[in-house]
């Protein structure tokens, strides 16, 4: 497949929502994913920097660090939740509803000590 084509497939799975303002506030922030280098650059993705300077390196441990964080987190959903572990195949507003409705299942389950 050539990378044309790549590209154009991953923007169209992708489909993701117009930018969204913050909490209490006015400020409009589009909705993006954190991807290592081999992801194209797209409006969508963050990457790290390749041959990074010193601001640049700072800026990929940062980087790093947020992904572990959010891998770790959703691989102790998937523990707990393992129909997560076979990927949610549907439109974007309702994957959101699904891990919303399971974070909230999780607190409970936490809150009661299950």
């Amino acid at each position: 497949m050539s990378r044309e084509t790549f590209n154009t497939i991953l923007d169209y799975i992708m489909g993701f929502p117009d930018t969204a303002p913050l909490p209490d506030s006015s400020a409009r922030i589009p909705y993006f994913m954190m991807e290592d280098v081999a992801y194209p650059l797209k409006p969508y993705l963050i990457t790290t920097f390749c041959g990074a300077l010193t601001q640049q390196q700072i800026y990929n441990k940062c980087h790093s660090k947020a992904r572990i964080c959010i891998e770790c987190a959703f691989g102790v959903l998937a523990a707990r939740w393992r129909e997560l572990k076979t990927g949610i195949a549907t439109g974007f507003e309702t994957t959101e509803n699904i891990v919303l409705a399971v974070l909230v299942l999780d607190l409970q389950c936490i809150t009661k000590r299950h």
